[in-house]
């Protein structure tokens, strides 16, 4: 397996995540409106990262068709990094 198969995100990206998450669940006590519309900013913000990171290794798994006449192994190699990508999609 890959070793960015583990994640979606790089990690300051996911940390910068977690910490806004932390610091909307603190204000919370304090003002749970304002803390809710910016959890739900936050999760916005995280989809459309999501989407952007995903679109980005998509991108990449199709450089096999940029080789021209792949042979069989570049074509499984090919097929493996689609069958990993899609079992992070799906959470495996």
């Amino acid at each position: 397996m890959p070793a960015d198969a583990a994640t979606l995100f790089e990690p300051q990206t996911a940390q910068g995540f977690r910490d806004r998450w932390r610091d909307v669940q603190l204000r919370f006590v304090d003002d749970p409106r304002a803390a809710v519309g910016e959890a739900q900013s936050l999760v916005e913000e995280a989809i459309e990262a999501l989407s952007t990171a995903l679109q980005a290794q998509k991108s990449k798994l199709g450089g096999w068709q940029e080789a021209g006449s792949a042979d069989t192994e570049q074509l499984r190699i090919a097929v493996r990094g689609y069958r990993d990508f899609l079992d992070r999609v799906l959470g495996r």
